[in-house]
């Protein structure tokens, strides 16, 4: 256990020995540090404010998931969870949140005896005696048979090869790292509007699909006044012929109804989308409009489709 308050690591010590833990406390980084590469342990509990260290308690857990592979790791916090600056990659990699207060002692019972029916489930797999598994030899995958002390044999006594390698291009990884991205951004409270916009200007196959072949993000249509309209995507469709949309992003925490007078309404957020989008709409009904954009951007655009991408579910809601 890593906490640089000795009153509370003692005490969670103390309640953790009395279920028949062994339990080595750290009080610094290094000390930590130290312990990690000494020995393998079942379960490892990290303060996250560290006082009297540079790293946060989570910044070292994240940092050291080979040394603690296998074990089951907790963060305690005494922050609210929205204060948790690495809390989307805490819980990616499994690592549980337990907030410090009156529940700390039953939250942390539950993960001990959840790590001691683990150990079980682990000890019944070996006493089984045999696992199949798949090893890969030369350019082929080979089924085997492989026992606890390391041992394997092929399971056909042909030893024939079994060719079922799945090759996955690196586009599988890319895309898997942009869904959780995206996840990370809708379930975080604090990110703004500009935070998707990046999101979607890097990763635009999002926002595309096979009627468009690139997505204008910020293109500034002035009016004769000089005012400036500014939507965050203009899309280009894929026929040079054919005529440009218009795409404007809101947060995910926006409601799409509110219930007034026992009625369901369309809330402020939906009605003020609507009007951002109408102003683009009467730009370009604009013949001088369309025509400095095309000679500015090479883009075609008249009576645009617009949609508003917003609310929990992330759903593309055509407003107009």
């Amino acid at each position: 256990m890593l906490d640089d308050d000795d009153a509370f690591r003692n005490s969670i010590s103390e309640f953790l020995e009395t279920n028949g833990s062994d339990v080595f406390g750290a009080s610094s980084i290094a000390e930590a540090s130290a312990l990690l590469k000494q020995n393998q342990y079942d379960v490892i509990i990290v303060d996250v404010n560290l006082k009297s260290d540079a790293l946060s308690g989570d910044e070292f857990i994240l940092r050291n998931q080979e040394l603690t592979r296998g074990a089951t790791k907790v963060v305690i916090s005494g922050f609210s969870m929205d204060r948790i600056r690495h809390r989307a990659e805490l819980e990616r990699s499994g690592i549980r949140i337990i907030q410090k207060g009156s529940r700390i002692i039953e939250q942390l019972r539950q993960v001990i005896q959840e790590r001691k029916q683990t150990d079980v489930r682990e000890k019944e797999w070996r006493s089984e005696g045999e696992w199949i598994a798949m090893g890969l030899f030369g350019q082929s995958v080979k089924l085997v048979s492989l026992t606890p002390d390391g041992t394997y044999r092929f399971i056909d006594e042909g030893q024939n090869l079994h060719r079922i390698v799945y090759v996955a291009p690196s586009e599988t990884f890319a895309l898997q790292q942009a869904i959780e991205e995206l996840e990370s951004l809708i379930n975080d409270p604090r990110a703004k509007e500009q935070d998707f916009q990046s999101f979607f200007e890097r990763n635009p196959n999002f926002i595309l699909n096979e009627d468009y072949k690139k997505a204008h993000p910020h293109i500034v249509l002035t009016e004769e006044d000089g005012y400036e309209l500014i939507p965050d995507f203009v899309l280009e469709p894929l026929d040079q012929n054919a005529l440009s949309d218009v795409l404007e992003l809101k947060l995910p925490s926006a409601q799409v109804f509110v219930l007034k007078k026992s009625r369901m309404r369309f809330s402020s957020a939906v009605l003020e989308a609507a009007a951002q989008l109408r102003e683009y709409g009467v730009f370009f009904d604009e013949s001088r409009n369309r025509e400095a954009i095309k000679e500015k951007y090479g883009l075609l655009a008249y009576k645009p489709r617009m949609f508003v991408l917003l609310a929990e579910r992330v759903q593309l809601a055509r407003l107009m």
